[in-house]
């Protein structure tokens, strides 16, 4: 669960652990994923997740296709304690809003560290 002041966002069906296994397998690159679920009053229950395909990944950047409309949360790594997503990562979510208002996005960059924006 990561518990926020106006709202909480609960991994359910072993999407938790799923998260950590992608964070902890892949070190050297930034990676994204795609968190399905749905919005129950102001809080977020993801039940599955994907990779979507990585058209280029670095350090310190990811460049992937869209997340599915059934997406409430886009979440991708930074590096180690680097949170603060960038211009390009706001951009993105701005244009995902507009198929998806209520869709987030999660910055990670430690296993239990996130950064979210909404």
């Amino acid at each position: 669960i990561i518990d926020l002041e106006s709202f909480k966002i609960f991994f359910e069906k072993g999407t938790g652990e799923a998260l950590e296994s992608y964070y902890f397998n892949e070190q050297e690159v930034e990676i994204s994923l795609c968190l399905e679920g749905y919005k129950a009053d102001q809080d977020y229950r993801i039940t599955s997740l994907y990779q979507p395909n990585t058209y280029q990944a670095a350090y310190d950047q990811v460049s992937f296709e869209p997340c599915s409309e059934e997406t409430v949360i886009i979440l991708h790594t930074h590096p180690y304690k680097r949170c603060i997503a960038s211009e390009k990562d706001l951009k993105m979510l701005d244009n995902s809003k507009l198929s998806n208002p209520e869709v987030l996005m999660l910055v990670m960059c430690e296993p239990a560290r996130f950064s979210v924006y909404g």
